[in-house]
């Protein structure tokens, strides 16, 4: 079975402005989706996570904005009658910024055989390091890939260190992680629809891969001071070529801190690390 992918609701499925008419459009599209998401039937505030907000865009864009886009939501979700329901819903955030519940973190081929051959090596090795400690302390998926580590060796220590228990190594051969059906059936069962992307090298095993995965319907987050290529040159073709196909430019911080919330305990300690590595 294909990834699901959030998509926009067919502008036929809104054709009313009632609040039952268009709920009954979102609990159709939702009967489509694979059974590992949430029952269509039970209360459409509790999915709203798993419709990517695509719902507030194509309603508010049908109204014309005729009414306050805060309405329509509150409209759109009956169950938001609650004043706490109501409030999660006014804070929704740009889906373009990271959500700690849909995030994933994937480490392409940061393997022993390529630290001679990469000159910042050591400092991308660190990075993503540090990306993989957090993502463990916040419980964020994370996914590695090996490519033929036969002959180039296995993830280096200073990042498999941070591997909780579990998380096993994906072999490849081919240069697109999405070629090897772990892969896919991974980012499925861990429910990721973003996925941060690091590793080397910029311009094919990453480039590829973040290629298809927005072919897929992924929205991609790249790590951009966390990717690296035997060539800068050719670093600065994967990143642009990555950033035409709709990946989203980011890079460490920028990812923490949209990932994390200030003033709790985890963004302490988290703060504390970054100083560290600074």
């Amino acid at each position: 079975m294909a990834a699901w992918a959030p998509q926009r609701l067919h502008p036929n499925c809104i054709i009313k402005t009632q609040a039952a008419f268009i709920v009954e459009a979102v609990r159709a599209r939702l009967r489509t989706i694979p059974n590992h998401l949430p029952d269509p039937n039970q209360p459409l505030f509790a999915v709203t996570v798993n419709i990517n907000y695509n719902c507030r865009r194509v309603v508010t864009k049908r109204l014309k904005m005729r009414v306050n886009a805060k309405k329509v939501i509150c409209e759109f979700f009956l169950f938001a009658h609650d004043k706490q329901n109501r409030r999660e819903i006014e804070e929704m955030r740009h889906p373009s910024l990271l959500d700690r519940r849909r995030a994933g973190l994937a480490i392409i081929d940061m393997q022993e055989a390529f630290r001679q051959i990469i000159g910042d090596f050591a400092e991308i090795a660190g990075r993503i390091a540090l990306m993989a400690e957090v993502c463990h302390l916040l419980k964020i998926p994370i996914i590695i890939t090996e490519q033929y580590p036969k002959g180039l060796g296995h993830t280096v220590g200073e990042i498999a260190q941070h591997f909780s228990e579990g998380i096993d190594p994906i072999e490849k051969l081919s240069f697109s992680a999405c070629g090897v059906q772990e892969f896919n059936t991974r980012l499925r069962e861990k429910h990721i629809e973003q996925l941060m992307i690091c590793g080397i090298e910029a311009h094919i095993c990453v480039s590829q891969t973040a290629h298809d995965l927005l072919q897929n319907g992924y929205q991609i987050h790249l790590l951009s001071d966390a990717v690296g290529a035997r060539l800068p040159h050719n670093r600065e073709v994967g990143i642009d070529k990555m950033i035409h196909a709709g990946a989203i430019i980011s890079s460490i911080e920028t990812a923490i801190f949209e990932l994390t919330q200030a003033g709790t305990e985890e963004f302490k300690i988290i703060q504390a690390k970054l100083k560290v590595a600074q």
